[in-house]
């Protein structure tokens, strides 16, 4: 049976262009990119519950950490319930759209790749531990934010939810994107 794909408006980029949007398929299909006239690239992310279909605008060039971070998440994806035995959760479609948004919002070409860690809720935490700063965003199931910061250089730190304010992520964010 095809799958159906559906606009769900959980997933929509409500940033700056080029973004990517958001789709989920409502049943499961082989994890595949696909390239058509109206849309410049999609990518799949394969999941548990479904599929994730990424695609971006004919006239957006594909930022250059999306393909490894969609790499990374596939294999997130593909971890099933108790993957460490110890009852942990499977990766949330949710947590996979938040990191993907999350990255949309703050990755320029010059921030180093992220370590992206499943966590036992079926979350996932992104983690950066360069230039004097350590930087752990929780992204949780439904697809909140949670951070922690630390500049060993500088005698900074804060943690919080930053969900509905990214201001002090992009702060550190243009710390770890300079060269």
């Amino acid at each position: 049976m095809p799958s159906s794909l559906v606009t769900d408006e959980d997933y929509d980029a409500e940033i700056e262009s080029p973004v990517p949007r958001w789709r989920r398929e409502v049943l499961p299909s082989p994890s595949q990119s696909r390239v058509s006239a109206k849309y410049r690239s999609q990518h799949s992310i394969q999941l548990p519950g479904g599929s994730l279909l990424i695609t971006l605008p004919p006239d957006a060039e594909e930022p250059g950490w999306l393909a490894s971070a969609i790499e990374l998440l596939s294999r997130l994806g593909s971890l099933a319930e108790n993957w460490d035995s110890y009852g942990a959760r499977s990766i949330s479609l949710h947590a996979v759209a938040g990191v993907l948004k999350l990255l949309a919002v703050l990755m320029t070409d010059t921030t180093p790749l992220p370590a992206l860690v499943p966590t036992r809720n079926g979350g996932i935490q992104i983690e950066w531990h360069t230039k004097g700063i350590d930087l752990e965003i929780q992204v949780s199931p439904t697809g909140l934010y949670r951070a922690s910061f630390e500049d060993s250089r500088r005698g900074t730190e804060w943690a919080g939810d930053v969900t509905s304010n990214l201001g002090p992520l992009r702060e550190v964010f243009t710390r770890l994107s300079a060269g």
